[in-house]
C-alpha cells in the first residue's frame, strides 16, 4: 500500500470503507476499537486522554468524543486551537495552517491543502496530511484517521516517553488527585505553596466571584485579580464599590515601576489583551511575585504556560491551553481553589 499522502482522497475512503457525509456507524467504531484498541499516545500523559475531546462525524451526526475513542476512518474536524488526535488524511480544507514543530522543528506553521503528493514526499511536502500532536493554528478543515497511537507519524519517530502510575509520598500531589485535579506538570507543585497572587481569566458568575474574593483575598490573605472586559468591570464595580481597577489601555505605555504600584491594590484589570497582562504577569515574577493563572482556556493565551502555576478550570478549552497548562479542574468550583492554597505545604 502506498503512503497515504500519495493516495488520492477516494483511494483513501474506499481503503477504511468509509462515507465522509456519514462517517463510521457505531458498529463499526467498536469493532475498530475492538480490533486496533484505544488511540493511547505514548508521550501524554494518560490522565489527559480523557480530557482531549475531537469533533467526528458518525452516523451521519457529528458529536464530541474523547481522542482514546478515535479509530482508523474516523472522519475528524479540525477548528483553531485544536490538538489533532490522530495522523489524518486531509479531505477539505479552508485556510488550515498547523504548527507541526513537534515533527519538523519549524516555527513557522505549515499551510494545508488536500492534493496527492509523489511517492517518498518529506513531511514538509505533505500538505495533506495533519500529524498527531500538531496544533492547529488558523482555518478549518477535516479528513480521514489513517492511524492512531503507537502506529502515528509523531510516536514512530520520537522516543517514547512512559508514564507510570506515581507512587509519590507528595502529599500535594495526592490531594489533588483527589479533588479530582489533573496534574500536567508535576514539577510546578513545589511552586504553588508560594503562590501570594492568583489571577482570574474568566467570565464566572458573580456568586463566582464573591466567593473567590471572599476565599482568596479575605480568608487566605492573597491577592485576587480579575481579568474582565470593560464592561463586566464596571457592572462589578458597583457592587463592590471598594476594588481599585487597572484599566488595560495602560499597561502599554507603563513601565516596570508603574505597573508594579498600579498591583498593590488591584482587583480589577478591565479590557487588557493578552500581550499587556503577559507584560504584567512578566514583570510581577521579575520582581519575586508568585503567581497562579486561572483560565477557563478559550482564548489562545501564551499566559498560559508563562505564569509560575497556570490552570485551566472547566471543560471548554482549547486543546493548545490544556496542553500548557501545569493543572486542570474540569469540575471548577471557589472551593477548589480555597482548598488548593489552603495549607499548602
Amino acid at each position: 500500500m502506498k503512503p497515504w499522502y500519495s493516495a488520492t482522497e477516494k483511494e483513501t475512503i474506499n481503503f477504511f470503507d468509509v462515507d465522509p457525509s456519514v462517517g463510521l456507524s457505531q458498529h463499526s467504531v467498536l469493532a475498530r476499537l475492538e480490533k486496533f484498541g484505544a488511540n493511547q499516545d505514548p508521550q501524554l500523559n494518560p490522565q489527559m486522554e480523557s480530557v482531549y475531546k475531537v469533533w467526528v462525524r458518525r452516523q451521519g451526526r457529528t458529536e464530541r468524543v474523547t481522542l482514546k475513542h478515535i479509530v482508523p476512518g474516523d472522519i475528524v474536524f479540525l477548528e483553531p486551537g485544536a490538538r489533532v488526535p490522530a495522523d489524518i488524511r486531509l479531505l477539505h480544507v479552508n485556510n488550515l495552517a498547523i504548527d507541526q514543530s513537534v515533527l519538523t522543528g519549524d516555527a513557522l506553521p505549515a499551510h494545508k491543502n488536500t492534493f496527492a503528493v509523489s511517492n517518498k514526499a518529506t513531511i514538509n511536502i505533505q500538505k495533506n496530511m495533519a500529524f498527531a500532536g500538531s496544533f492547529v493554528i488558523t482555518g478549518t478543515g477535516w479528513g480521514v484517521v489513517v492511524a492512531c497511537a503507537d502506529k502515528t507519524t509523531k510516536n514512530l519517530q520520537l522516543p517514547k516517553k512512559v508514564y507510570k502510575k506515581s507512587h509519590s509520598a507528595n502529599l500535594l500531589f495526592r490531594r489533588l488527585k483527589r479533588m479530582g485535579i489533573i496534574v500536567n506538570n508535576k514539577k510546578v507543585l513545589q511552586e504553588l505553596p508560594m503562590v501570594e497572587v492568583v489571577f482570574v481569566d474568566a467570565l464566572l458568575p458573580d456568586k463566582d466571584v464573591h466567593e473567590l474574593i471572599r476565599k482568596i483575598q479575605l480568608d487566605l490573605g492573597l491577592s485576587c485579580v480579575f481579568c474582565l472586559p470593560s464592561n463586566t468591570v464596571d457592572r462589578l464595580k458597583r457592587e463592590l464599590p471598594g476594588a481599585q481597577v487597572y484599566q488595560g489601555d495602560k499597561i502599554t505605555g507603563h513601565v516596570a515601576k508603574q505597573i508594579l504600584s498600579m498591583m498593590v491594590d488591584t482587583q480589577f484589570i478591565a479590557g487588557a489583551s493578552y500581550e499587556n497582562l503577559l507584560k504584567v504577569i512578566g514583570t510581577m515574577q521579575q520582581h519575586g511575585s508568585k503567581i497562579l493563572w486561572l483560565s477557563d482556556g478559550k482564548n489562545n493565551s501564551q499566559v498560559v504556560g508563562a505564569a509560575t502555576v497556570s490552570m485551566i478550570i472547566g471543560d471548554i478549552s482549547r486543546d493548545d491551553n490544556l496542553y500548557k497548562a501545569d493543572l486542570i479542574a474540569p469540575n471548577f468550583g471557589a472551593v477548589i481553589v480555597s482548598r488548593i492554597l489552603h495549607n499548602k505545604k
